[in-house]
């Protein structure tokens, strides 16, 4: 390695230009292989002291047992799940990422998803286009004076709660974690009172052992009838099942999911045909390509705060 090179850096995924020019004057390397295949890691994971994934990388055990020299793993974004912390830690590598970044871009995308579910807009839009003219039909329901719950109150679902105060809804919000919620527009409650008051319920949660089916049968349960889901984190939140379920039992009236539990599409028709099939064909149930934080400006955040947060950490390498 050239003397004016202080660490070679592996960036396994797209990154926005920006992280870049922030990161010109501090003597890195930037290798950039967004097809190389988990086999290929394995073999060059070695020769990097940074590594830069987004969520299609299994960063495991395996991985980090060959990243000899590996002391840096950075996530634009939020989700870490794809990740091992515990053993990174163990191994003294740093991780970090960005979710502060993308939050204002996921809370307009979620609030986008149940204005389109409140004004039938993904209905009324491909009649119009079928030379079809129902007005009476495509009635729609106003947000104002309807409750909201959101559960996860990290930076998105405070984001969430700010826009949807501002059409008039009332704001309950839930977080094992967070004691203080700093927001004189939002009543924090606990999770049966978000199942008990809500109208429309949004997950903002990290996928964990803790999390993952979250909404399952056993809270479908406990939710009122015509609840409207709005699922803007990690696919495995939610049970399928118990969302097709809370269908036939009329507690639920309509869905917005921007993730599956498992990505990219075709993996997911793959794995579960008959769920994909069903939830095509129900025309209460949006489904967009995980792209609630993918707007320009988010993909720029996300890379600034990553150089960043880098750059302080590299002060210790």
């Amino acid at each position: 390695m050239s003397s004016n090179i202080r660490f070679k850096a592996l960036i396994l995924d797209d990154i926005h230009p920006v992280f870049f020019r922030e990161l010109k004057d501090y003597k890195l390397v930037f290798h950039r292989h967004f097809d190389w295949t988990y086999p290929e890691i394995l073999q060059k994971i070695h020769l990097y002291d940074i590594l830069v994934v987004n969520s299609k990388t299994n960063v495991d055990a395996n991985l980090l047992d060959h990243a000899s020299k590996l002391k840096v793993i950075a996530r634009p974004g939020s989700g870490m799940e794809n990740i091992d912390l515990a053993y990174a830690f163990k191994k003294g590598i740093t991780c970090f990422n960005s979710p502060e970044g993308n939050a204002n871009a996921v809370a307009e995308h979620a609030l986008a998803l149940l204005l389109t579910l409140s004004n039938r807009l993904h209905i009324a839009l491909p009649e119009v286009k079928s030379k079809l003219w129902l007005r009476a039909e495509n009635t729609s329901f106003e947000l104002r004076n309807k409750t909201i719950g959101i559960i996860g109150f990290g930076h998105t679902g405070s984001a969430f709660a700010k826009l949807a105060n501002a059409f008039g809804m009332e704001v309950l919000a839930y977080d094992k974690y967070r004691s203080d919620f700093n927001c004189d527009y939002v009543d924090k409650v606990d999770i049966n009172e978000i199942y008990k008051r809500s109208d429309v319920i949004s997950f903002h949660l990290p996928l964990t052992a803790e999390t993952t089916s979250f909404f399952n049968k056993t809270t479908l349960k406990k939710i009122k009838k015509n609840t409207i889901l709005i699922n803007t984190s990690r696919g495995k939140v939610l049970d399928l099942l118990a969302l097709k379920e809370g269908f036939a039992s009329k507690k639920i009236l309509a869905a917005a999911l921007d993730v599956l539990p498992m990505e990219p599409l075709k993996a997911f028709i793959k794995a579960y045909p008959e769920q994909y099939k069903w939830l095509q064909q129900n025309q209460n149930i949006i489904l967009t390509p995980h792209i609630a934080g993918w707007s320009h400006e988010a993909k720029f955040l996300m890379a600034k705060i990553l150089a960043e947060r880098l750059k302080k950490s590299l002060i210790f390498h």
